[in-house]
């Protein structure tokens, strides 16, 4: 019996740091497909963050993401023009997912995915389900855990 094939879904962020409601977002696309998660730089975070800090290192953001369920790759984003075009360029996945505010309007990947035949998922994760929450907040909790564990 073989497994049947499922489609990728690419993510992008900064996960600067991760939080529940982006976990959410990552189980909510592990419904759909195999999730692969395109890992905005240090440098990146570092320009869209409120005090222009890094809260933290690409290697614990992408530890932690790795031990989501539902995320089968972290691949980092080439990212100086401020967008994961070029990443999206060479994994060519199914399909783009942004959850939170992102819209047709406010993401600049949106023209490539048409060109290169990438669907967009929209929403993801947006809930207030409290059980939803919670166990996206259980996944991260023991995700960190994990993570600071193997590096104390």
């Amino acid at each position: 019996m073989t497994k049947e094939k499922r489609p990728i879904i690419a993510l992008s962020g900064g996960f600067n740091p991760a939080r529940k409601n982006h976990v959410a977002m990552i189980l909510d696309a592990a419904k759909i497909g195999d999730v692969v998660i395109i890992l905005n730089s240090d440098e990146w975070c570092a320009r869209h963050a409120w005090n222009q800090q890094l809260f933290s290192k690409y290697e614990y953001r992408e530890a932690v993401l790795r031990h989501i369920p539902g995320v089968t790759d972290v691949i980092l984003a080439d990212d100086a023009d401020d967008t994961v075009c070029s990443a999206l360029k060479l994994l060519k996945p199914d399909f783009f997912g942004n959850g939170g505010s992102r819209d047709i309007n406010n993401t600049p990947e949106v023209q490539l995915c048409k060109k290169l035949g990438i669907g967009m998922i929209w929403y993801l994760g947006n809930t207030t389900d409290e059980n939803v929450l919670q166990e996206a907040d259980t996944y991260l909790s023991i995700a960190i855990a994990k993570v600071y564990q193997n590096n104390a």
